[in-house]
């Protein structure tokens, strides 16, 4: 993206050629940010549409969400995030009142913008967040007092599920208690009330994540603190897309091993659900995931070098290396 601006662009890379630069114009597009003054894209994914802070460059990531894999709050909780599909990408940008998808078709190099309105409180700013699941979208907005959860259809025009809970409130649709969890090698706790719990979603980077199993959506909604996390981000401050030609999306990285280390390293507080598919709360204990299966195995195994986890066909790929024995060994799931 080009600074101080709404241009877009995409590095076009074909066997044998030079790379070639393509814009998208998104400037007659219409930005508020958090303030209700109008911005360009670059400073809405910027700063999520925040005011000015005199900072001379640009600091964001765009995190790579696989929507098939199971995702962790430290994720999902970016105020930016790329969903790849097979004939391009949607990018998301969260405002304080707007979700704003950009979905970006690289087999004609063109765009659509939706802008989805958030749940609001009238008693004060929220903190909210949004995940994107088939044709559906999931939000959470939060203060200390009350918290929403809202799924709407992915063009906006149609409410789906919308619920919300006082912060002296139990939570009826929570599977499981309020977690509180830092890390692989930190306590495991667990927080009682409510309002404790709606304090954490309201100060810190607040996330929703989405999966499907059986007909059943599994929801987390929680938040992380600002902590320092692998991953290297996008290009930055002019960043850009790489792509395939023209017709052939080439992701240039790992989406599901990206998950998978996030999901295994959380350091998240958190609630999970249950949910049919018509989105009615649903008792009993949480399934186990995929990335809940691999992480029993790989718990068992010393001494792994150069893990990796990737699906092939329908199944998912954990592997390996042995440097006792010399070999690299995959698990399928």
């Amino acid at each position: 993206m080009t600074k101080e601006s709404s241009l877009l662009n995409l590095y076009i890379f074909e066997e044998g050629n030079a790379f070639t630069k393509e814009t998208l114009d998104l400037s007659q597009e219409r930005f508020i940010d958090n303030f209700g003054n109008e911005q360009n894209l670059n400073r809405i994914m910027a700063w999520g549409g925040a005011r000015e802070t005199g900072r001379s460059t640009y600091s964001f990531k765009v995190d790579k969400i696989d929507p098939e894999s199971p995702n962790s709050i430290e994720t999902t909780s970016e105020i930016v995030k790329m969903y790849p599909e097979k004939a391009g990408f949607k990018l998301t940008a969260e405002t304080e009142e707007y979700t704003h998808i950009i979905d970006i078709s690289t087999k004609d190099l063109s765009y659509s913008l939706t802008s989805i309105e958030k749940p609001t409180f009238s008693e004060a700013s929220a903190n909210s967040n949004s995940f994107i699941l088939e044709d559906k979208i999931f939000h959470i907005a939060s203060t200390k007092n009350q918290m929403t959860f809202s799924v709407k259809s992915l063009d906006g025009k149609k409410e789906l599920k919308s619920v919300t809970v006082e912060k002296g409130e139990e939570i009826s649709f929570k599977n499981t208690p309020v977690i509180q969890e830092n890390g692989t090698y930190s306590k495991y706790r667990e927080m009682e009330k409510t309002s404790k719990f709606l304090r954490r979603l309201e100060r810190e980077d607040i996330g929703i994540a989405v999966t499907k199993h059986n007909d059943h959506y599994i929801i987390t909604m929680g938040s992380k603190s600002e902590i320092h996390r692998g991953g290297a981000p996008m290009m930055m401050p002019g960043f850009g897309f790489p792509v395939g030609a023209a017709g052939a999306f080439t992701v240039t990285f790992n989406p599901t091993f990206f998950a998978y280390g996030s999901y295994s390293s959380t350091k998240a507080t958190r609630i999970e659900c249950l949910f049919d598919q018509d989105l009615n709360h649903k008792k009993g204990e949480i399934p186990k995931n995929v990335f809940d299966k691999i992480q029993e195995v790989a718990d068992k195994i010393n001494n792994k070098d150069a893990e990796t986890v990737f699906k092939f066909n329908k199944s998912y790929i954990w592997g390996y290396y042995n440097k006792k024995q010399d070999e690299y060994i995959l698990f399928k799931f």
